[in-house]
């Protein structure tokens, strides 16, 4: 039996064989896994070898920087070597025109002494040293540049500025040095990161191959992220110029610091703010700025060398932005602490002046501000008890400084700023009082050593003071006060239309009382030169015993519509005050000649040791005589004298004589031979019945010794 075809054609036909090529199987689940697999791992190894790349260049980058840090800090360090040497050299040089100074200066100052005698006593011989004297000092003036160069008039702090140029300039360019090896060592640093956390992101792609393939896109995201951030970073950091100081601004500093120098701070506020414009993170042009804008301000701004306690608040105000702008860049050493301690307490914000007084002492306890400072803060608070232990070892680090003037200056901040406080705080008067009290104890065991007597029922009355030109005398009577007991006499002046005191430094007196009880009730008074030529204002007088305030009094300061200037010739022993419009010619020591603008009134004072034996009252009146004669002979050889007295000029004891030089012009000739051997004269000449300033300017002159 045969079979039939079961899927016959339409037409019946048999369907014949086909020869098939096979087909590819699907592939399985497993098959293509392992395909993405494979192009996941291509794409992978690309993305770590531009990593790789990436670490690489920034690695080399870091390497730099690295090596410009270095660059940089040596060349820092070659600048701090020649700072130090540059001021080694500087000080070298001045110390040595000072010295060279002073030996030229005693060989002149002989020439001096010769020609003021000759011109005062007619003594030929004496004519006849000066030019010896003369011609000497001419031939060895060239040693010293103070006597060289007019640019200095016989100032070496002048000298002391220009030598010191250089070295602080290069100290300047030190710091700048430094801080740019700083930028670089920064730039270094966030590469060294980048490369961190590049690897970072090469550990996260590793780790993604060793995982499931749904878990892999929580290690593979973290690593795009990281690998991005760390580009733009690399990016920002290649492209960013390491920060670096002008030089503009490292002149503008030096600039700034040569008007400092001069007192001139209006100046230096301009030079440093043109520094920080040049470069607005100059921590020093801040720094320095804040100190200069508090003096531009302040009444102690033209006397002050170590310590100021006055300035205005609006002043204030801008140094503290300053100071803690530069805190922000990193400045906040001692001076700006104490700076800011201080600021704080008059702007009545103890709190904050407590805290930067701690930070300003642990920087360094054996300075005495951040001390004084603090106390004002812990009293301004309410804390008496810590307030005074504070104050005892405020007045230990005082009395430990080395300079007398620091001390002195130190002193009188202390009681000017309590005295601030008690303006603030007036129910904070009493415990101010004592404080001030035990400043003056201090000071006054300071001036006059020796165990103290004590006065504890010592009395004052009748104290009064009045102020005629720089001289200010005060009047009192004391009673119940032992022979040895401390006496002390602290002035304090306030300007016209200032409400602070500002305490004068040199201007208080502490003395041994040297009466006994069986004095009491007499009527004493002291004389007091008030430097500083001041026209307006008033002083406050304060008069303690024993460490304990016995009274004070206020008097006006005597009004004057002149402007004067200060002089002061220390060599010759002359302190005085002159309208600003006077002429002045000083070229001999102990010699100063004034003369008004119109030329009609003018003012001659002398002063000169004398070498001759006038040990007798007989002679030494002989001697004033002979000296009062020639110089009225000096006005004109037809004056005459139309009165005599007994004189003095600020306590000092002389003769004059009244004189009518002219029909149209009259004089005055005073002489003083003191027992210390100094003879001194003041002759003055000018239209009659027109003194003029010429009354003024006698009751500003001193004779310093």
């Amino acid at each position: 039996m045969t079979g039939t075809d079961p899927y016959p054609t339409a037409s019946g036909d048999a369907v014949p064989d086909l020869d098939l090529e096979p087909t590819d199987p699907e592939p399985t689940d497993a098959e293509f896994d392992h395909e993405l697999d494979t192009a996941f791992k291509r794409r992978l190894a690309v993305s770590v070898a531009l990593i790789a790349l990436l670490g690489g260049l920034v690695g080399f980058a870091a390497a730099d920087a690295g090596a410009r840090q270095a660059t940089v800090g040596r060349e820092a360090q070659r600048s701090s070597v020649l700072a130090l040497a540059d001021q080694n050299s500087a000080q070298d040089a001045f110390y040595e025109d000072a010295a060279n100074y002073m030996e030229v200066s005693t060989i002149a100052r002989r020439g001096d002494i010769a020609e003021i005698t000759a011109e005062l006593l007619g003594d030929p011989k004496a004519a006849a040293d000066a030019k010896t004297w003369r011609a000497a000092a001419t031939k060895v003036t060239d040693v010293s540049k103070v006597l060289t160069d007019a640019a200095y008039e016989r100032r070496h702090d002048r000298l002391w500025d220009e030598l010191m140029e250089g070295p602080n300039t290069a100290t300047l360019r030190q710091q700048a040095a430094q801080l740019h090896a700083g930028a670089w060592g920064d730039k270094s640093d966030l590469y060294i990161a980048v490369v961190t956390l590049l690897a970072v992101a090469l550990t996260l792609l590793g780790l993604a191959l060793t995982v499931a393939p749904g878990v892999r896109r929580y290690l593979i995201w973290p690593a795009v992220v990281i690998v991005t951030a760390c580009t733009a970073t690399s990016v920002v950091v290649a492209v960013q110029p390491a920060d670096r100081v002008p030089e503009a601004a490292i002149a503008a500093v030096i600039a700034g610091d040569h008007a400092a120098a001069r007192r001139d701070f209006v100046q230096a506020v301009a030079d440093y703010s043109r520094a920080i414009a040049a470069y607005g993170d100059y921590t020093i042009a801040y720094q320095r700025r804040a100190q200069a804008r508090q003096l531009a301000d302040s009444p102690e701004g033209q006397s002050s060398t170590f310590v100021f306690s006055a300035s205005s608040k609006q002043a204030r105000e801008a140094a503290a932005a300053d100071l803690l702008h530069a805190i922000d860049l990193g400045g906040d050493d001692f001076a700006t602490t104490a700076g800011l301690g201080a600021i704080y307490f008059h702007l009545e914000d103890y709190r904050r002046s407590e805290d930067y007084s701690r930070q300003a002492i642990a920087r360094n306890a054996n300075l005495p501000i951040p001390w004084i400072n603090l106390t004002l803060a812990l009293l301004g608070q309410r804390r008496e008890g810590a307030a005074t232990d504070t104050l005892r070892r405020g007045l230990e680090v005082t009395r430990a400084r080395p300079y007398l003037e620091e001390r002195r200056e130190t002193f009188a901040s202390m009681r000017a700023t309590l005295e601030t406080l008690a303006g603030q705080q007036p129910d904070l008067e009493p415990a101010v009082r004592r404080l001030q009290a035990m400043t003056v104890a201090s000071q006054a065991e300071m001036e006059v050593p020796g165990n103290a007597v004590a006065a504890p029922t010592a009395e004052i009355s009748g104290l009064g003071a009045t102020s005629a030109g720089s001289i200010l005398t005060v009047r009192y009577q004391l009673r119940h006060i032992p022979r040895g007991a401390k006496v002390s006499v602290v002035v304090n002046h306030r300007a016209q239309g200032v409400q602070g005191w500002s305490e004068l430094a040199n201007q208080s007196v502490h003395t041994a009382w040297i009466a006994d009880e069986s004095a009491q009730f007499m009527p004493y008074q002291v004389t007091l030169f008030m430097s500083g030529c001041r026209t307006s204002g008033e002083y406050r007088v304060s008069f303690y015993a024993d460490g304990r305030l016995l009274g004070a009094t206020v008097v006006g300061q005597e009004q004057s519509p002149l402007t004067m200037k200060p002089y002061g010739d220390w060599v010759g022993g002359i302190e005085l005050c002159r309208p600003d419009t006077w002429q002045l010619t000083d070229t001999v020591s102990g010699a100063v000649d004034l003369s008004a603008p119109d030329g009609l009134r003018r003012l001659s004072i002398r002063s000169v040791p004398l070498t001759g034996g006038y040990q007798t009252d007989v002679e030494r009146g002989q001697l004033v005589g002979k000296v009062a004669d020639r110089l009225m002979r000096a006005m004109s050889a037809k004056a005459t004298v139309t009165g005599t007295a007994e004189q003095q000029i600020n306590s000092l004891p002389g003769t004059a004589r009244f004189l009518r030089v002219s029909p149209t012009e009259d004089g005055i000739v005073w002489v003083s031979l003191a027992a210390d051997g100094m003879l001194r004269t003041v002759s003055a000449r000018m239209p009659t019945g027109a003194a003029g300033e010429l009354g003024q300017l006698m009751t500003r002159l001193r004779f310093v010794y």
